[in-house]
Order: C-alpha cells, then sequence, then structure tokens
C-alpha cells in the first residue's frame, strides 16, 4: 500500500512540472490526494475500527448465554496442574 501510494503520487507530482498550468495544478492536487488518502489508511481507519469492535466485544461478554448453558469459562494450565 504504501509502494503503490509512493509510486502513484511521484507520477502526478511530475506532473506539476508541465508548462501548462492546469496540467501542473492538476498533478499537485491529484498527488496529495493519494497521500493523504494513505495517511487516513494508516490512522484513521484503525482508530475507527478499535472503536467499533471494543464496543462489540463488551457487549458479546454482557450478553446472556443461552438456556441451560453456563457461561464458558478459558482453562489455564495452573488450574489443571495445580
Amino acid at each position: 500500500m504504501c509502494i503503490t501510494t509512493l509510486v502513484l503520487s511521484s507520477g502526478f507530482f511530475i506532473l506539476s512540472f508541465s508548462t501548462m498550468k492546469n496540467i501542473g495544478s492538476f498533478g499537485l492536487l491529484s498527488g496529495f490526494t493519494i497521500v493523504v488518502a494513505l495517511l487516513a489508511d494508516l490512522l484513521i481507519v484503525p482508530a475507527c475500527l478499535s472503536l467499533i469492535y471494543s464496543h462489540e466485544s463488551v457487549t458479546r461478554e454482557n450478553q446472556a448465554s443461552p438456556i441451560g448453558e453456563p457461561h464458558k469459562r478459558e482453562t489455564k494450565a495452573s488450574d489443571l496442574y495445580g
């Protein structure tokens, strides 16, 4: 993902050296947009996913088990061997 962003943004940043002003502006705008998208992928998306899934795991732990089945508890080695 990072290498793809580097290649694409450098390709668009090359357009900024064009003698035509509109092509140069397009290159700068496109290059910065791709870099900002990478930063969002690396910083914002993991933070949002951790918020979503941490809330989901808390609600799953608090849900009642089906009738007649006790809550399952993880068994540790110290429980088995003293």
